[in-house]
Order: C-alpha cells, then structure tokens, then sequence
C-alpha cells in the first residue's frame, strides 16, 4: 500500500510545513522540501518503529544508488541521508522521540566529519547516536538490521564480489542443512545442539550480513565476524550472558562455529570492532567468529565430537575452560577458548578438586560407594554459599576423577542396592570402582 504525502498532511491536525531549506543545505537523496511534525503523531516515527518500508519510501520517494564497497554506502547512509527530513523533525531544537519531553532538549548537529549525529541533552536521557544508532532505538534492533531498513528505504546497494556471494551462497547452505538434514541424518548430533540453534542461526544472518563488509572481513578463514554475549543476550532474550557463553562454548566444541583469536583477526576487523563497541559504550567482550562450510568431512567431526561428549557428558553448569580442559584436554580446551591460551588451574579450584577426590575415595574406602550429595555436603562443611562453588568444581573435575582412580559413575537400582548392602532412601546416582564385567553392569541396569 503506498501513501500520499498530502493525504497524511490532511489526516494530522497538529502538522506544520517548513520552508524548504536553501541549496548549500540540501542533501541529494531526499526532497527539497519536507513535513516535520510537531504533534504526538509522527508517521516518520511510527513507520520506522513498524518497519514500514513503503510507507518510507512513500515519505521520501528515493532514486537508489549503486555503490562499490561498504564504505561508501556506510559514507552516504552517515553523511549524506538528512537525519532532520528521515525524522520528520526541524528547527534548532525539538522534543526528544526518546523520552517523555516537555520542553525541546534535542538537536541535530554535523561532526567535522561531516557526520550527522542526534543529540538529547536532557540528564534523562543523553542518547546520542547517527541515523543507524536512531533506528536501531526506534526499531529495537540491531546495528545491522537497522543498516538494512535504510538501505531498502533509499534503494542502495553494495555491487557484491564474487568471494561475498561465494560466502553467503555457502552460508545459506548451512542454514538449510540445520533446519532440514539435521535432525533426520544426525540425530546424535541434533540431540546435543538442539537447545543452541536459535543462536547458531542468529550467528548465520550476522555472518551473511557481514558478507557486504569484505573489505573488514575476508581472511584465510572466511567470514569473520563480532558479536558480544551481552548484545547477542538482549537480541535473543535470554537473561544471563553467561549462558551465551555457554551455548556457544557448545557449539564450537561440536565444530560448528569456529572462535578466532585475536592473532587470526584482520587489523581491519579488529580496530572496527573495538570502535563500534566504544560508540556504544559497552564494556563487555567482544567474541570473533567464523562459521565454517558444513561439509561431509565436517559434520563427520560434529558427529564424533557429539559421541565424545555422550560418553563423558559434561554439565551445561561446568561447561567452562576448567570444565572442558579436564574432561576433554587441552586441545579441545584451547580450541574453545582460544583467548585464553595457556592458564594453569587456580589454586583455590585445585584445592577444592583435591579436596573432592580426598573425601570421595576415602568413602569408597569404607562403604565402597560414595554418593554425590554427601562429597559435596563433606566439602563444603555444611555451607551454603560454599555448597554451590564445590558442586561447579566437582560437575567441572569428575570425569577427570573417574578416569584417573578408575571409577565409574552409575544409577542405583535395586539388585546394585542388594548387592553392595546399601541403605540409602531412594536410587542416586553412586561412585564406585569401574566394574569389570559389561555384561553384570547391563544387567543391573535393566
């Protein structure tokens, strides 16, 4: 549906029309003259909030460009787009579109540069940002998805290379094969990354948004792209970026995102990705990635690393570097955190390992069992806050413990009760010394 700016000036009783600026003052992508609105109803704003790519275009009637790279689009959308007119905003001085303002406290002003920037100097509120920052708040979404919106509403575009398509065209490839081979042809596989493919994908349309930066992101690698856990947090609603931390630890354990040190990043990349967090005053980490080609050989080596870690499962709560270094080793270890390098344990985390073994082979000892609550009840003392930190390190040391002493961990059952004598309300999972016979243990389990 496409909308006649006249009919929107009739329907809003609180419109005025400003004098059209002076030629030094025009900008070449917009009209010469433009509404700006004062009232509580803005179209401006409102089709930007809804997404409303006709109704833009229809404000703003574009003629598109070409152009060939991202930084002379990037240039353009910056300096060259009327952040008063994309608005529908004018004088000096208007009310904020951020907050409740009942008296004009923001503005527009041009950096040396030649950069436009919105500016509230309201203590209420202070958001400063270019158009991009403008429609990622009015919009709430991210700094690509915003530079998408603008390029569709003024037609531009990136003349794409062909290593871009290449990539792109290989990372919609994946895309399929995570929503439609997956599950059916990798079932182990699927089992064990099912909880992270909304992540995974949200990565995917970051990388492909990123194919149009070549000049920032091409390497020996392939695409490679940032994002912080906080950012990508917020855009999936998951309230702790720990747990981001945490999916993707997974993911790149099952070689199906790739962590990229800072040795292996471009200068390019990592200058830009350094500023961009600055300009949006975050403090957090910034994670590198490369997603790479899901291949045969590839999901060969998903599928036997989600075999790996069936055999010795590793808890969502000690899927740390310590967690993976002691039930997986270094390598594995390294691969994940590549940040983290070479680290030696923390004393305290050692003490408390030791600690953990001491009590567990001592039970062994004298019931020829030991239970999980009661090593960790032992350990801490009966502490609480001390209960929590020794159930991480015990999650994060047991299968190194169960190798090391020759031990195995089972679900008691009934004929196991019978057997060892024990007295317990209900059927834990126990620790004991690895059985000999498969067959015994098989048929205790049924």
């Amino acid at each position: 549906m496409r909308y006649r700016v006249q009919d929107l000036e009739a329907a809003l009783a609180d419109v005025t029309l400003s004098m059209p600026r002076s030629p030094t003052e025009s900008f070449g992508t917009l009209p010469v003259a433009y509404t700006s609105y004062t009232g509580p109803n803005n179209p401006h704003i409102e089709a930007i909030a809804d997404g409303n790519i006709n109704l833009l275009q229809t404000l703003y009637n574009p003629a598109g460009e070409t152009f060939p790279d991202y930084s002379s689009l990037y240039e353009h959308i910056t300096c060259k787009i009327d952040l008063r007119a994309f608005l529908g905003v004018s004088g000096s001085k208007f009310r904020c579109l951020f907050h409740n303002d009942r008296n004009p406290s923001a503005s527009i002003f041009t950096s040396k540069a030649g950069e436009q920037f919105y500016k509230c100097h309201s203590s209420h509120c202070g958001f400063r940002g270019n158009i991009r920052r403008c429609v990622e708040k009015l919009r709430g979404c991210t700094s690509a998805q915003a530079g998408r919106l603008l390029q569709e509403v003024f037609r531009l575009r990136i003349e794409e290379s062909p290593w871009a398509a290449g990539q792109r065209q290989l990372l919609e490839e994946n895309r399929r094969v995570l929503t439609t081979d997956l599950e059916s042809l990798y079932p182990d596989l699927y089992k064990n990354v099912r909880r992270d493919l909304v992540l995974l994908d949200q990565m995917i349309g970051i990388a492909i948004e990123s194919s149009e930066l070549e000049e920032f992101v091409r390497s020996d690698l392939g695409i490679v792209f940032f994002a912080s856990n906080r950012h990508l947090a917020k855009v999936l609603n998951i309230g702790q970026h720990r747990t981001v931390s945490k999916k993707i630890a997974n993911l790149c354990f099952h070689r199906l995102l790739t962590k990229v040190s800072q040795e292996q990043i471009p200068a390019d990349l990592l200058q830009r990705s350094l500023k961009c967090n600055s300009a949006k005053g975050h403090s957090s980490t910034i994670g590198y990635y490369c997603i790479p080609p899901y291949t045969d050989d590839r999901l060969d080596e998903a599928v036997e690393r989600a075999r790996l870690y069936q055999n010795c499962p590793l808890s969502r709560r000690a899927a740390t570097y310590e967690g993976y270094y002691r039930t997986f080793g270094v390598d594995i270890a390294r691969e994940i955190y590549p940040q983290i390098g070479e680290r030696d344990h923390h004393p305290d985390a050692e003490d408390r390992t030791f600690q953990i073994q001491e009590a567990t082979m001592a039970m062994i000892g004298e019931y020829g069992y030991a239970v999980e609550r009661e090593i960790l009840d032992q350990v801490s003392q009966g502490k609480k806050l001390v209960y929590g930190i020794v159930k991480t390190q015990f999650k994060r040391s047991l299968h190194e413990m169960l190798q090391s002493y020759n031990l195995e961990m089972v679900q008691l059952n009934k004929p196991l009760k019978e057997r060892l004598g024990i007295e317990i309300p209900g059927y834990p999972r126990i620790i004991m010394p690895r059985r000999q016979d498969d067959s015994e243990q098989a048929d205790e389990m049924d």
